[in-house]
């Protein structure tokens, strides 16, 4: 059961078109913002119609499309029902309202749609097409049920590997999903697909994803256990299978014929569905699943990934960025693969694409076709593009020896591996080891650019420090003032301020606002007070900080970011000798000076705070070209520069003798015969 009438502060953030951080500002300084009626300390949930009632007598609820109409009104009318029969009947229905499609084959649910949600289903399939309905209804009960789903632009990739794989022209492909879910994979190859067969383990699932796609074949039931597709030959296998479900029946399926590779411990489900997925291909067909990092990796399924390699069925692993599917803190790798028509390859190859760090964008959907913000995002397109030249260069000439090299534009993004090279004691098969490994080959003219690049971007941070210097002398003080001071608790108990620590016991996560001051709680690692700014705002505050919140129309930020972190004050409230901590800042104390003194003393301390950190970057950027330069040297990549004025320690006349020496030995050495130099160098080393 769905609770629809709750809504979590993301919620209201997507509600109010803001981030996170602007709702939580809103829970603290409005005395009215709805209290929290469920959830739990970390994640509150809110009466969705007190949270909107608040930001309509703001202002700040923005007018709601069609869509966004429709599915408010489902879950009004599903509300402490089942949410998935409503969202059935409207999705039937919008199907029911296409002139060019075939609707499903299932009748809605009898007593269900009242004349509100009529009417709002026909305004949004007048709007955006019944078809689009269809997916956005889908989609939204899958985020509020927690179903995970495959992104649109990940779904499209899937299908452009599959279709490029089998070449142009092929438009009547079997295609099958065994873990269909809500049918977003199955709804992609609808251009060049034959037969479309789907099996998801959850009827309700099922039901949806035949709405999605009503020229599918789909079967309910656990598809490793009961596959209902037994002995069925296919084309093209798309999956996103269930990531770490250790209870997938290793017990019972010990003896499975589809175990060609090696029978998958218990650990490596992941393994059981590719396995599954190659057993339902015919000859050179061709599988595209979606798999979590750890299977490259795990020793537990060593074997196995060895063998796929060596048979010559892997084909591709391609690292995406992360933040795509749960969990949504590590990336996910789309591995190819391809039954092979014989037993053994001749000399098989693996091809490695690492696009894990590139920007794909925020505007991330969930159905098989992108919506039209995500069309507006032209990284999907590109990165997309990146995967499938690599790609098409690997099909096209299968049997070239070379390794490949990185695109025009986008190098040591990829990496065409031979599998001898693969097979040792790890089969350690992550993108990022082999591209990384083939990036550090640079040629000579790579890496004298990079030094080029590296030197100005040095030059320039050099110009930053000087123009960061004090320029003029500064007064001296003939008596130092005597301020009257006060602490931080003072003015906080006066409501001058705020003061906290991320990660304390708070209702909702602190996040930073420009203007919030910075306190590093230990003072070492090169971390320094900050004043936050707008480029920074929503940011979880780190659990090792202090924030310190003034009220800007009594305090300037600079003024106490300096004063607060001055080592007087500091060493009277830390503990420690080579690095300080900070035990109480709420001792911390601050001169009480008229606001425009305040902030005369903030552009000092901010002007000094920008020459800290301009000879940082200095410092950082003239390593980064010294050890270039030095592995460069090492490698023989570059060669030191010629000249007298490159040659440090010697006049002319030494440096002429040295020169004629280095000649003599030279010509000795080319007169003796290989074997002597061989033998020398073995007498030497022993």
């Amino acid at each position: 059961m769905v609770e629809p009438a709750l809504v979590t502060a993301a919620d209201i953030a997507r509600l109010a078109g803001v981030t996170r951080g602007t709702v939580s500002n809103w829970r603290r300084r409005h005395q009215d913002f709805p209290a929290p009626v469920g959830g739990t300390d970390a994640s509150p949930a809110y009466d969705r119609a007190g949270v909107e009632a608040w930001l309509e007598a703001r202002g700040a609820l923005p007018e709601l499309s069609a869509a966004e109409l429709l599915w408010r009104t489902v879950i009004a009318e599903a509300e402490g029902s089942d949410l998935g029969k409503f969202v059935e009947w409207a999705a039937v229905r919008a199907a029911e309202l296409s002139p060019d499609q075939v609707p499903p084959a299932q009748s809605p649910a009898a007593g269900v749609g009242s004349p509100e949600l009529r009417g709002a289903l026909e305004r949004a399939v007048a709007a955006n097409g019944a078809w689009e309905t269809v997916d956005t209804l889908i989609d939204q009960y899958a985020d509020t049920a927690g179903i995970a789903r495959t992104p649109a632009p990940v779904v499209s990739l899937m299908g452009a590997l599959a279709e490029v794989s089998g070449g142009a022209g092929r438009s009547q492909d079997a295609v099958l999903d065994p873990a269909a879910g809500t049918g977003e994979l199955l709804g992609c190859t609808a251009d060049w697909s034959g037969r479309v067969l789907g099996q998801e383990l959850d009827p309700a699932l099922a039901r949806l994803a035949q709405i999605r796609v009503p020229e599918a074949e789909i079967a309910t039931g656990d598809s490793l256990r009961a596959d209902q597709f037994a002995g069925e030959m296919v084309d093209v296998v798309l999956c996103h299978p269930p990531f770490g479900d250790r209870d997938w029946g290793q017990e019972e399926l010990a003896g499975d014929p589809r175990w060609a590779y090696g029978i998958p411990p218990k650990s490596e489900p992941e393994l059981a569905w590719v396995q599954h997925a190659l057993s339902h291909l015919k000859p050179g067909g061709r599988a595209v699943v979606l798999l979590p990092p750890a299977v490259a990796s795990r020793p537990s399924a060593r074997r196995i990934r060895a063998e796929l390699v060596r048979r010559g069925a892997l084909r591709a692993v391609i690292a995406l960025p992360s933040g795509l599917v749960r969990p949504v803190h590590v990336p996910v790798y789309l591995w190819v693969f391809r039954r092979p028509a014989d037993t053994i390859a001749i000399d098989p190859r693996v091809l490695f694409v690492d696009v894990a760090d590139l920007d794909w964008g925020s505007e991330w959907g969930s159905r098989g076709q992108a919506s039209s913000a995500e069309s507006r995002n032209p990284r999907h397109g590109e990165i997309a593009d990146t995967v499938l030249s690599a790609w098409r260069m690997l099909a096209r000439d299968d049997k070239r020896p070379d390794t490949g090299r990185g695109l025009p534009g986008e190098p040591d993004l990829w990496q065409v591996v031979r599998a001898i090279d693969l097979l040792d004691d790890e089969v350690d098969l992550a993108p990022a080891r082999h591209v990384a490994t083939a990036g550090m080959r640079k040629t000579p003219r790579q890496t004298a650019h990079e030094a080029r690049t590296l030197r100005d971007q040095v030059s320039a941070a050099l110009t930053t420090v000087g123009a960061a210097l004090p320029r003029d002398q500064w007064p001296v003080s003939r008596t130092p003032p005597s301020w009257p001071t006060t602490s931080l608790a003072e003015l906080a108990r006066r409501g001058l301020l705020e003061y906290a620590r991320g990660g304390e016991q708070t209702p909702d996560r602190i996040v930073v606002r420009p203007g919030d001051v910075l306190i590093p709680a230990l003072a070492a690692g090169g971390k320094r007070p900050a004043v936050v700014t707008e480029a920074d705002e929503g940011i979880p505050l780190d659990q090792r900080t202090y924030l310190i919140r003034p009220d800007t129309g009594q305090f300037d930020s600079w003024f106490l970011a300096g004063f607060l972190t001055a080592s007087v004050n500091v060493q009277r409230t830390s503990s420690g000798s080579s690095a300080l901590r900070l035990l109480n800042v709420r001792q911390l104390t601050v001169p009480l000076l008229p606001l425009a003194d305040q902030r005369r003393y903030g552009a000092a301390f901010r002007a000094l705070h920008d020459l800290r950190d301009a000879a940082a970057r200095a410092g950082q950027h003239a390593d980064e070209l010294a050890r270039l330069l030095a592995g460069a040297l090492a490698e023989g990549t570059l060669l030191p520069p010629t000249g007298p004025e490159h040659e440090p320690g010697q006049d002319p006349q030494e440096r002429q003798t040295s020169q004629q020496t280095s000649q003599q030995t030279s010509h000795q050495t080319s007169q003796r015969p290989a074997h002597s130099l061989a033998e020398g160098s073995v007498k030497d080393m022993g």
